[in-house]
């Protein structure tokens, strides 16, 4: 996981601790095939056994659209990276 500067200045203003923003790793950028080892991997981990995960539908869903999107970036050569809105 990396954060930009910015986003690290806001998370630690949430979470109310301090930031050194010049030590922060600047985001970063990865090859979809390496996400879509690991999304492949849950989405077998959840088949197996839905019941270890509330809410498996709904998580199926999102792991099998984020797939294809992976799908498609390793395709077209792209790189991606996940953010999250806190």
């Amino acid at each position: 996981m990396s954060l930009s500067p910015e986003e690290s200045e806001i998370l630690a203003d949430d979470l109310n601790f301090d930031s050194d923003v010049d030590a922060v790793t600047p985001a970063g950028w990865f090859d979809p095939r390496d996400g879509l080892r690991l999304v492949q991997t849950l989405l077998g981990t959840v088949s197996q056994d839905p019941d270890a995960f509330p809410g498996e539908d709904t998580l199926l869903t999102e792991l099998t659209e984020l797939e294809a999107v992976l799908s498609a970036a390793a395709q077209a050569g792209a790189r991606f990276r996940l953010s999250v809105a806190y």
